[in-house]
């Protein structure tokens, strides 16, 4: 099977937005006109829970082990149309994800294993992309994304870190075939 996933156009009638908190993290968005043809929406999530455990976890020794998981995400829409069949989308997204753990004592299995454990991966990509109603039936989509991927992992002495830049194109044609 084939499933295709699009962004939904940010709101235009009036500013929208929305914020929130709860037990694992905080985030909001805003989105709204942007000029006299544009649009656009703004939003971003971050995570707390890793430093909630932490604290939660720090003086009980009770846990060997202590779990540090925190993440964040951001995205960005602008979109305006160029012509009656064409337009202009400019997405960015990003995302940090982290997973550490804290050995308070050397583990049974292997004594030599404590300290610091951690790992990370975080992207961020801007993504220009063109829209084309050739028809009621047919729309092309071109895009090209920019970005750069971060990942890294840390254990007591040894570490490993690879950043790197990452260029994508896509293409497509869609056609309703019926109703």
């Amino acid at each position: 099977g084939l499933v295709g996933v699009w962004s939904r156009s940010p709101r235009t009638d009036r500013t929208h937005g929305m914020a929130f908190v709860d037990l694992i993290n905080a985030g909001g968005y805003i989105e709204g006109k942007a000029g006299e043809k544009g649009q656009y929406l703004v939003g971003a999530r971050q995570s707390y829970i890793g430093a909630l455990l932490k604290a939660a976890t720090s003086k009980s020794s009770a846990f060997n082990l202590t779990l540090a998981p925190t993440f964040g995400d951001l995205v960005g829409i602008y979109e305006r149309p160029v012509t009656d069949r064409d337009e202009f989308k400019l997405v960015t997204v990003g995302s940090s994800d982290t997973l550490g753990f804290l050995l308070k004592q050397p583990a049974d299995a292997d004594p030599g294993l404590r300290g610091q454990f951690e790992t990370s991966t975080k992207f961020l990509r801007v993504i220009p992309q063109l829209t084309h109603r050739h028809s009621d039936i047919t729309t092309s989509r071109f895009s090209l994304g920019l970005g750069r991927d971060w990942i890294r992992f840390n254990t007591a002495d040894n570490n490993f870190a690879i950043t790197t830049w990452a260029l994508t194109t896509r293409g497509e044609v869609e056609r309703r075939m019926s109703d």
